[in-house]
């Protein structure tokens, strides 16, 4: 076990014999100094500071007091345990003693076993603090850990959640533009229909009943089917139960609602969700208008904050 350095500070000789002789068998090595002016040039040729100082009050030249403030004033020194050792008992010098950074007070004459349980204390205190600045080093390092950790995460999730909203926003986009398209054909169709409909001729049935077979397809093409299976998938991913929770509200919710809802979740704005669905803002501010009837809420309550309490 390494020994404790104890460093005695007293102008008396007989006192700092005396308590070596007290604490001889308490393993420790010992420095001595006869004033507290030469405390300074201890300190600066000493690579470790000493685990306890004993410190006498009443000195000729630098006396207690003056050291306890200098040593208080340098932070290198700040967390030194100190117990003075005096032979006055007022009040006041006793607080002026702790305000400075004492841990302990003995008063003279010292006996061998209040010095001995004094300075096992005062030992057991500065090892205990100790332990606990290591432990709050410890937990600031294990902190700073987690917070650099959870950053990383954060900015993953985050680049994640963004390049989900970006496939989202593509996906639904593209599926307006395909949509608006095959509606022209589809209308397109139904005009060449009525055309050929007019024709008796039984030689145009054929063209007929392709002409039908076509409008056929793409009245499945347009359907929103698939593309809301693939949107509710995609957004499902970091949103589990979302549209279910809000069919709860009302099961006739149409899959145009909960991709709207999607896009409210999103933080998206309603600019931004009437160019995504290419439609006009007073057609969005009806759609929202219809939405919010669905869900049951009134005129006074926020859409938007009903959607993220979901």
């Amino acid at each position: 076990m390494e020994r404790k350095r104890l460093l005695i500070i007293d102008d008396s000789k007989f006192d700092r014999a005396l308590y070596l002789n007290y604490l001889k068998d308490e393993n420790f090595e010992f420095d001595e100094l006869d004033s507290g002016e030469k405390l300074s040039d201890y300190l600066f040729l000493r690579d470790n500071l000493p685990d306890l100082v004993l410190l006498d009050w009443n000195m000729p030249g630098m006396d207690g007091p003056s050291t306890l403030k200098m040593l208080s004033v340098d932070p290198r020194y700040k967390s030194l345990p100190i117990i003075v050792i005096t032979g006055m008992d007022k009040e006041e010098i006793i607080q002026e003693a702790f305000d400075h950074g004492t841990l302990d007070f003995l008063n003279k004459p010292v006996s061998k076993i209040e010095l001995i349980t004094r300075v096992r204390k005062v030992l057991e205190l500065q090892q205990a603090s100790k332990a606990i600045a290591r432990e709050k080093t410890v937990l600031k390092e294990n902190l700073a850990m987690a917070m650099e950790s959870a950053n990383q995460q954060r900015a993953i999730f985050d680049q994640t959640l963004d390049e989900r909203n970006r496939r989202l926003i593509t996906m639904e986009v593209e599926a307006v533009k395909v949509t608006n398209q095959l509606d022209l054909v589809a209308k397109e169709l139904s005009r060449l229909s009525e055309i050929v409909a007019e024709k008796s001729d039984e030689d145009k049935q054929t063209l007929l009943k392709k002409v039908r077979a076509l409008q056929r397809n793409l009245e499945q093409l347009t359907s929103e089917e698939d593309s809301w299976a693939d949107f509710k998938k995609v957004f499902e991913s970091t949103n589990p139960d979302f549209f279910n929770r809000l069919l709860q509200c009302n099961s006739k919710i149409t899959p145009h609602d909960l991709k709207h809802s999607a896009f409210i979740k999103m933080q998206m704005d309603n600019h931004e969700i009437a160019e995504t669905f290419g439609i006009e803002m007073k057609s969005l501010q009806m759609s929202r208008y219809r939405l919010k009837k669905k869900l049951g809420l009134n005129a006074d309550q926020s859409l938007n904050e009903f959607i993220h309490s979901i």
